[in-house]
C-alpha cells in the first residue's frame, strides 16, 4: 500500500510547488503547461491559447551585516523567498573567507561584511480558464477515451499560476576600524549613500573613508529582465554603485523576468472544458469522487512505466553512444587506429570529467576506468533490462500484464493495489545508471599520449 500512498499524495488535488525541484527541470515552467508530481517533470501545453491575469508586485530593500545571526536567519527562509535566499547564500559563500568546516577564516574575522539587497516579487500570474480552452487534438484524446495517452502528453496537471522574484545584492568588504563606534558609523554612511536622502553630501567622504579601509564591493543580479538599452551593471564606485542599483530596479519590472519560485498546479479532471468527458458514464446520483481517484491512479500506473521503459531505452542510447565516441576518440593501442596520424592515448594518465561535480578531482577517472566499466556494462545490457521489465522474468510477470489487467477492468474501476504484477513494477522503480550521468559524454581534462608499442 505504500505505493498506493505516494500516488495517491498527487491524485486529483492541487497542489503547489514551491522548493527547489523548480530548478531540476529540463525545461521552463509557464502557465498552462502540463507537469506530473511523481517524476517532477513538465509536459506540453495542451490549452489552444493562454489567458492569464496580469501580475502585481511587492518590491523591498535590504541593509544587513553579516554575521552569524544573518547567517541563521537567512538558513530558516520563507516558502516564498526561498529561491533569492539561495541566490544570496551562494554569493556570500563565495566572497567570504572560510575554511573547509565552513568556519570563519583568519582573513574574514578581519573584514567587516555589509549586505545590501533589493528585491522584486511578482505573483498572482494565473490562467483563466474560461478564455483558456484545451486544444482539440488533447479534447479529442479525452472524448475518445484515450486516457493514458491523454496523461502521458499533457501530463496529469497543469500550471495555473506563477510566483516570480528578482534581486540584486551588493556585498561591501572593508577592514575592521579601531572601534565598534567607528565601523557603525561607516556602515550608515554607506547605507546613506546607496538608499537615503541627502546622499551626496557626504559622497566625497565615504569615498575617502572607503579607500582608506580596502573596501571592495561584490555584486550579483538574479532574475532580470532585459533592457531597451545597456544597463551599467557593473559599477567601479559607491557613485556607479548607486546607479547599477537603479539600473537593476527598471529590470526587475521588465515583464516575464524574475526566477519562479512558486507553482501552482492542478488536475486536469478539474478542467471545466474535459470534466464531462472524463465523466460521461457516471450514473445518475453516482459519485464521481471514487472514479476521479481510480482513473488517475491507473493512469499514473500506465505512465510511470511508460516512463521506466524510456528511461531504460535512454539509458540504452547514451551508452551506444558514449562507448563508441570512448573507442573511436580515445584509443589505447595501434590496432584501435584508423590511420599512421592517429594518437594513442595512455590509460593511467588520461582524466576524464564527473559532469556532475565539475569541481572535484576526486569524483574523475582515468582512461583505464573508462573503459572498464564498458568491458563489464555492455549498452545491450539496457535493452535486456528494459525488455525483461516489459515480459518479465526471473519471478516477476512484467509490466504488459499489469497494464493489460488494467485496461480489461476498466481505468475507472480497476484497483491496480489488487493487481499483483502492478504492484511488482510499481515496487520496482528503475533508477537512470548514475555512471552515465556523471561521465558520458567523455570530457578529457588531461590528456597523455604515449608513442606505439
Amino acid at each position: 500500500m505504500g505505493v498506493a500512498a505516494v500516488l495517491a499524495a498527487g491524485a486529483a488535488l492541487a497542489g503547489t510547488v514551491n522548493d527547489n525541484r523548480l530548478k531540476q527541470f529540463d525545461g521552463l515552467p509557464s502557465l498552462g503547461r502540463g507537469y506530473d508530481f511523481n517524476k517532477n517533470v513538465l509536459h506540453s501545453v495542451c490549452f489552444e491559447k493562454v489567458t492569464a491575469s496580469e501580475p502585481v508586485f511587492d518590491f523591498y530593500y535590504e541593509f544587513d551585516k553579516v554575521d552569524d545571526d544573518f547567517i541563521r536567519r537567512l538558513s530558516t527562509n520563507a516558502e516564498t523567498s526561498w529561491a533569492v535566499d539561495s541566490e544570496l547564500e551562494d554569493f556570500l559563500r563565495d566572497h567570504r573567507q572560510r575554511r573547509p568546516d565552513g568556519s570563519p577564516a583568519p582573513g574574514d574575522q578581519q573584514q567587516v561584511n555589509i549586505v545590501a539587497r533589493i528585491t522584486l516579487e511578482s505573483y498572482f500570474r494565473t490562467l483563466d480558464e474560461s478564455g483558456s480552452p484545451v486544444s482539440p487534438s488533447a479534447k479529442a484524446l479525452v472524448q475518445e477515451g484515450r486516457y493514458t495517452a491523454f496523461f502521458d502528453a499533457c501530463g496529469f496537471f497543469y500550471v495555473r499560476s506563477l510566483r516570480y522574484s528578482s534581486t540584486f545584492i551588493a556585498l561591501f568588504q572593508f577592514n575592521h576600524g579601531t572601534s565598534d563606534e567607528e565601523d557603525a558609523r561607516f556602515e550608515q554612511l554607506l547605507r546613506t549613500r546607496m538608499f537615503e536622502l541627502g546622499a551626496g553630501a557626504q559622497a566625497d567622504e565615504v569615498e575617502r573613508m572607503g579607500l582608506a579601509r580596502g573596501l571592495k564591493i561584490y555584486v550579483r543580479g538574479a532574475g532580470l529582465g532585459r533592457a531597451s538599452k545597456l544597463a551599467n551593471l557593473v559599477p567601479t564606485s559607491l557613485r556607479e554603485l548607486r546607479q547599477s542599483i537603479e539600473a537593476a530596479a527598471e529590470l526587475m519590472q521588465v515583464a516575464q523576468s524574475g526566477l519562479i519560485t512558486s507553482m501552482e498546479v492542478a488536475p486536469w479532471t478539474q478542467h471545466p472544458d474535459l470534466r464531462s468527458y472524463f465523466f460521461s458514464k457516471v450514473a445518475p446520483g453516482e459519485s464521481t469522487f471514487g472514479k476521479t481517484q481510480k482513473l488517475e491512479l491507473n493512469s499514473q500506473v500506465i505512465a510511470a512505466v511508460n516512463a521506466t521503459r524510456a528511461d531504460l531505452l535512454e539509458d540504452y542510447y547514451l551508452a551506444n553512444l558514449c562507448r563508441n565516441n570512448l573507442f573511436e576518440y580515445y584509443p589505447i593501442s595501434r590496432s584501435e587506429v584508423s590511420g599512421e596520424f592517429d594518437a594513442i592515448y595512455d590509460p593511467e594518465k588520461t582524466i576524464f570529467e564527473n559532469h556532475r561535480h565539475r569541481t572535484e578531482r576526486e569524483r574523475r577517472i582515468t582512461l583505464k576506468q573508462f573503459r572498464e566499466y564498458f568491458e563489464k556494462t555492455s549498452p545491450r545490457t539496457f535493452l535486456e533490462r528494459a525488455d525483461k521489465y516489459l515480459k518479465g522474468g526471473g519471478g516477476h510477470e512484467g509490466a504488459e500484464v499489469c497494464i493489460n489487467a488494467l485496461l480489461k477492468q476498466g481505468l475507472d474501476t480497476a484497483d491496480f493495489t489488487t493487481i499483483p504484477a502492478c504492484v511488482d513494477v510499481m515496487t520496482d522503480s528503475t533508477i537512470h545508471d548514475r555512471f552515465l550521468r556523471n561521465f558520458c559524454l567523455p570530457t578529457p581534462v588531461r590528456r597523455e599520449y604515449r608513442k606505439a608499442p
